[in-house]
């Protein structure tokens, strides 16, 4: 054994880890956020961290090709590369700070009416997504929110996206009991968060929703079957075998039911289920359109008389993940960019540690119309070809050429999706009645720069809706109302998901989706 040492301004950390093992793995053991995506391969260039002192082998190639010369020089090593041979101390640049909770308004749960049968107690809805968890505590008898949180999903350590954290747990029952119980420990903490003892012991039921990845993977049952495109448009079961361990776990009362909404389809989960509850979207005109957007993006589409759906792996851009300066919209996150007045919205105040989805969508869109990048996403001065910084007074953020490019290839991939669907029911984005815009975004989306870069069709800006939290939502009208949870039910018989990865019209869509103009 040896001894890591990780240096904060709270004071050293230290703890044991096996020689062989990365400064990735034991970071992981300590739960430390850092952020991976390609599951410790050492191509993404995520897992940064300065080699303060110790026993360790010389930068790998790999880290030769992903860190500058200066960088290498002044310590800074891929933990994922680095296999400390001894006792080591490291830190962990500011640029990834601590991911707390937060609270969430306490609002009254609009638009549906408790059924009487569930009158007193209290009822839990988790949206267990890709980047964030959402837990809030609602009144079963009058259906008001009593509380709710949202903090970072630890699984992140794993991989920003679901198929590398899929990939990893497939490697063995180990790393797939981990990445679950990551989750399962988070909703704990969230849980503990809002409620106290005496209110934990007034929960009659809990229910869960998330993408179809995230319930396998907290469930611990047929994670390794999305690995398998045959199953994406097919159900896959995610119910666990046994919840006794999280009720105990989570606190609850014995006779506390807890519940794994079922997702529809292998990548279309139950949260878009939930958001399709929360925006009465089969309730609209035809032409009615749910976008939820995030690492694997859900579009709905309500043709009149039936509900189709489809996803697009567009990856985890629009959450911040994977992008070099990017992080989630929490504290330290500049979420609204305006370049041509050199501001920007930090979110808390104070210095910027990155930039999240909104923020990306307004910088990128500022620095089209300003020139600065073409319509084909190359930045068009040599001199900027290492970085463009959206604000002079946030220096450190920088927007570089495999940024933009990971985001033109996610807003392509959400963009061929939704055309593929259009036309699948005859119809076109000017027949588009109603756009609800879900997930990543919140309200902080500007609507003009995401139709200024293709983002969202070029449609009247009054038929969008930015609506947050649909998917949390959604879950608390299914736990406090029968009509909710039945008319959910009907929604899973009656749906069709469709399925356009091996589509040769997706693959001519996504190429022509990839530039940064209006759709339409």
């Amino acid at each position: 054994m040896a001894e890591l040492t990780i240096v904060s301004s709270e004071g050293d950390r230290r703890q044991s880890f096996s020689k062989g093992m990365s400064v990735l793995d034991a970071l992981g053991v300590d739960d430390t956020q850092i952020q991976s995506d390609c599951g410790g391969k050492g191509v993404c260039g995520l897992c940064r961290v300065v080699l303060v002192s110790g026993d360790a082998p010389p930068p790998t190639p790999r880290e030769h090709a992903r860190l500058s010369a200066e960088q290498l020089r002044q310590g800074t090593r891929l933990a994922c590369q680095l296999y400390p041979e001894g006792d080591v101390k490291i830190m962990v640049p500011a640029a990834t700070p601590e991911r707390l909770w937060r609270d969430l308004d306490a609002l009254p749960v609009v638009g549906c009416a408790p059924s009487p049968r569930l009158a007193g107690g209290v009822g839990v809805a988790v949206d267990l997504g890709s980047t964030h968890i959402r837990v809030s505590a609602i009144d079963l008898g009058d259906g008001r929110r009593l509380a709710a949180c949202s903090g970072i999903n630890p699984q992140a350590r794993f991989g920003t996206d679901v198929l590398t954290r899929l990939a990893l747990a497939a490697q063995s029952d180990d790393r797939a009991q981990r990445i679950g119980q990551a989750a399962v420990t988070a909703i704990g903490i969230g849980l503990h968060r809002i409620l106290n003892a005496s209110m934990l012991g007034c929960i009659r039921a809990l229910a869960v929703v998330g993408n179809t990845a995230e319930l396998t993977l907290l469930s611990g049952r047929h994670h390794a079957d999305l690995l398998d495109p045959d199953n994406w448009s097919r159900h896959v079961d995610c119910q666990p075998e046994d919840v006794g361990p999280w009720r105990r776990g989570w606190s609850l009362p014995h006779a506390a039911t807890i519940a794994l909404v079922d997702s529809l389809a292998g990548f279309v989960g139950s949260d878009i289920l939930a958001g399709i509850v929360a925006t009465r979207l089969t309730e609209g005109p035809p032409g009615s359109v749910l976008v939820d957007f995030g690492t694997n993006t859900e579009i709905a589409l309500w043709d009149g008389s039936k509900l189709w759906i489809t996803a697009a792996a567009g990856g985890p851009a629009f959450e911040g993940s994977g992008i070099s300066c990017g992080m989630p919209a929490e504290p330290g996150a500049i979420d609204s960019v305006d370049i041509a007045a050199d501001t920007v919205s930090v979110i808390g105040g104070g210095q910027a540690f990155g930039i999240c989805g909104s923020g990306l969508v307004d910088a990128i869109a500022g620095l089209a119309a300003s020139g600065r990048i073409d319509k084909i996403g190359r930045i068009v001065n040599e001199t900027e070809r290492k970085g463009l910084v959206p604000c002079s007074g946030h220096p450190a953020v920088r927007i570089g050429p495999m940024d933009i490019d990971l985001f033109q290839r996610a807003k392509a991939a959400v963009g061929a999706g939704l055309s593929c669907l259009l036309d699948h029911c005859a119809m076109s984005e000017r027949d588009i009645a109603r756009l609800c815009v879900s997930g990543a975004f919140g309200q902080t989306l500007s609507v003009a720069n995401a139709q200024a870069v293709g983002l969202l069709p070029g449609i009247p800006v009054g038929r969008v809706e930015l609506c947050p939290d649909t998917a949390l939502r959604g879950c608390e009208m299914m736990l406090i109302s029968l009509e909710a949870a039945s008319f959910a039910a009907n929604l899973r018989r009656n749906a069709t998901v469709l399925n356009f990865a091996d589509s040769p019209a997706f693959e001519d869509r996504f190429i022509a989706n990839l530039r940064l103009s209006r759709s339409s």
